[in-house]
């Protein structure tokens, strides 16, 4: 490396280290939750206080990669636009050009974009801590907290808590308030002759269904198996959140007892008891995850096998069905690619070659290499969106922050939005692919692997990036609608959309290469071959492996098994 390369490297460093210890302090500027519509205790928390230590440093790690991400992607766009830049003014270039007045010698931290680190670093260093920015780095440290689990982890547990079978588990314990409640009926029956004049029956049995889960979550919250259940070093920071837990179990309890015949105040009740139940399974979520290295030895029968429910959900088929096209699309999608170089070789042979040695098809060697590029890129977007797609579903599903909707109201803004991240993630897949194929190649060339401007293989690779970022969304979108309506739908049905989503990649592919490199079915016709088999084979071995898990799920009601 010459000097100038090691001077740049040094500028580089700087502005990792500035954004690094930057990200690093506004990270413990205190965030507060905001849940007022599904938790109200957790609300104007702190979320440092609601996860546990290894957790929150996970997720500053992750405030800070994004930062750094940033800084390397705002680097290498620049490079990018440089390099188009340059290749467009270099032909156009004419005549003498002037000598550089002063002295050559002297550094300049502009000259040979030496600058460009630090305005790159102090833009981010900005968004990070100018004021009138900060709705925007709140975002980014929400972002960041999300994906370590923060307090997203709290939803993921609540909504196993919610599907848990209180009535099952008990079945043979003691729950005072249940019995309590049951006695007040008695008591307000024999007081009205006429019977109780409550028009929706639905509302006492909600409200025994609610108190059967705050009797056996309780004990292990603000009763007497706290201790028992919870290390006291690990949540000696939830104390306030505690006690006003235990205050709402006394009010719900004077409730209890100063219950009336009206129907307005069974209602009232009814919701009191949803409330006090939904907080009692935040409190469990938080306890639990404060101390989740725990193995809970010392808790009672019941709060066991409410863990037990927690650690053990059922499976996401979603997840599972990429995994299965994943597989899938590496074998079938090989054998694919293969014949589809091999076909657009012997059309450019019989065409347009002279010298037949150098695309003889029968050279079976060189037809795999032309095919392997466009194979691997394919598998890596197809499987980096449609994993982010089926995962992030997944957590808010299971946060209970995403909703059911049909055709005839398809929420199009909520879904685009959750397609956006997996298409992000499937660019930068196809990204690192075509990364690692130039090192592989300069290394079989004898020459050294990172030798080559990766700024300029990316601007050479404009058109495909763009077909990237088009087939990352439409899998991602792809997945999340056939995951959401596959229940509703005939297996058919189902495939049919999944091909509707594979003819779109197909006319977008085929239209944007067109665009770039005119229609020749040397240069186009092969890629967009490539992406529709590839992406019919993924989709449709998605769509078939999840119908297939609607299947075995029905299968197993029958039997009486538990999904």
């Amino acid at each position: 490396m010459s000097m100038s390369d090691w001077s740049y490297l040094v500028v580089v460093a700087a502005g990792v280290i500035m954004i690094w210890q930057q990200a690093f302090s506004q990270f413990e500027t205190p965030l507060k939750v905001d849940q007022n519509h599904r938790y109200p205790i957790l609300n104007e928390v702190e979320i440092k206080d609601l996860t546990s230590d290894s957790v929150y440093r996970y997720g500053r790690w992750i405030y800070i990669v994004i930062f750094l991400i940033l800084y390397i992607v705002g680097l290498q766009v620049w490079d990018i636009v440089e390099s188009i830049n340059s290749d467009g003014l270099t032909s156009q270039e004419s005549g003498p050009q002037g000598a550089v007045p002063g002295e050559t010698a002297a550094f300049f931290l502009d000259r040979e974009g030496y600058g460009r680190p630090i305005y790159i670093a102090s833009a981010l260093i900005s968004l990070i801590s100018v004021g009138a920015l900060s709705k925007y780095e709140r975002s980014l440290r929400a972002f960041a907290h999300r994906q370590a689990g923060i307090p997203d982890n709290i939803y993921r547990v609540t909504g196993r808590l919610s599907r848990a079978p209180y009535a099952e588990i008990a079945k043979g314990q003691p729950t005072l308030r249940v019995r309590k409640f049951n006695a007040k009926l008695n008591d307000l029956d024999k007081l009205a002759p006429a019977g109780l004049a409550i028009s929706d029956e639905n509302v006492i049995g909600n409200i025994r269904q609610h108190l059967i889960a705050i009797d056996l979550l309780e004990p292990a919250v603000v009763g007497d198996q706290f201790s028992a259940t919870f290390q006291l070093n690990k949540v000696h920071l939830l104390g306030k959140l505690i006690e006003r837990e235990r205050e709402e179990m006394i009010a719900l309890s004077n409730e209890i007892s100063a219950l009336t015949g009206e129907e307005d105040a069974f209602h009232r009740l009814s919701a009191s008891t949803e409330r006090a139940k939904n907080n009692l399974q935040a409190m469990f979520a938080v306890l639990y995850l404060k101390d989740s290295d725990s193995k809970f030895e010392s808790a009672n029968a019941p709060t066991k096998d409410i863990i037990k429910r927690i650690k053990s959900d059922g499976p996401d088929h979603a997840v599972s069905s990429a995994y299965l096209a994943i597989f899938t699309t590496l074998f079938l999608g090989a054998f694919g690619a293969f014949f589809i170089g091999y076909a657009s070789l012997k059309v450019a042979a019989d065409q347009s070659c002279d010298n037949l040695m150098g695309c003889d098809p029968r050279h079976l060697s060189f037809v795999a290499n032309r095919s392997l590029p466009t194979y691997l890129e394919g598998v890596a977007i197809l499987s980096a969106a449609a994993l982010t797609a089926t995962i992030r579903r997944r957590n808010m599903v299971e946060a209970r922050n995403w909703e059911e909707w049909n055709f005839n109201q398809a929420p199009i803004p909520r879904l685009v939005q959750a397609a956006i991240a997996p298409a992000i993630l499937g660019t930068l897949a196809f990204a690192g692919v075509i990364f690692l194929e130039r090192v592989y190649g300069n290394m079989a060339l004898l020459l050294p692997p990172f030798d080559f401007n990766f700024a300029r293989l990316i601007a050479f690779n404009i058109p495909f990036l763009i077909v990237a970022v088009i087939v990352s969304f439409l899998t991602s979108l792809c997945v999340i609608v056939v995951s959401d309506m596959h229940l509703r739908l005939t297996w058919l049905k189902s495939l049919t959309i999944s091909l509707a989503f594979v003819l779109l990649i197909f006319l977008s592919a085929l239209a944007v290469l067109s665009v770039a490199y005119g229609f020749t079915k040397e240069d186009v016709m092969a890629p967009v071959l490539d992406y529709f088999l590839l992406s019919s084979i993924f989709l449709g071995a998605f769509t078939l492996a999840i119908e297939r898990s609607e299947i075995a799920d029905s299968d197993d009601a029958e039997l009486g098994i538990p999904s």
